[in-house]
């Protein structure tokens, strides 16, 4: 389930940050899939509620108001873990939340760097850009199972 999801996540992320498509694909598709992930593993909770708003919010933050007006995936990815502290009141898992949101935060900036300029598989070429998006929002997703 958490590959198929993770793969969805990819998806969406990257249809959120192209110019065809509207950051809702980003925002509340990759937000749709995290509920899901957590009703199954964990249930209902109102705690569900408040991590949309929290996710939300992160998720369209790159904090480039903090940093000269450069986007700081480092940030990002931290912020993006540490959205779902939420969950830890249901789970108790803090330490894995916070070792959660240091990779993600080590993963985001290291994969803005060093991330393949290109991929082509079969036919179709995808260049940095949905690799990129495509690999971070793939992996945000790909961790949530350290939370729970």
């Amino acid at each position: 389930m958490i590959i198929l999801l993770s793969i969805l996540s990819g998806i969406f992320g990257r249809m959120g940050g192209s110019s065809n498509y509207n950051s809702n694909w980003r925002d509340f598709g990759i937000n749709i899939l995290h509920i899901l992930f957590f009703l199954c593993v964990v249930g209902w909770t109102p705690w569900l509620i408040v991590y949309v708003g929290l996710f939300k919010a992160s998720v369209s933050t790159y904090w480039d108001f903090l940093f000269h007006g450069e986007d700081n995936f480092w940030m990002h990815g931290f912020m993006l873990g540490l959205s779902a502290f939420v969950i830890c009141f249901i789970t108790g898992h803090w330490w894995l939340m916070l070792g959660r949101s240091i990779i993600l935060s080590l993963f985001m900036g290291v994969w803005h760097v060093r991330h393949p300029k290109s991929v082509t598989i079969k036919q179709y070429r995808f260049d940095g850009a949905e690799v990129e998006e495509f690999g971070r929002y793939a992996m945000l997703t790909f961790t949530l199972p350290m939370i729970v």
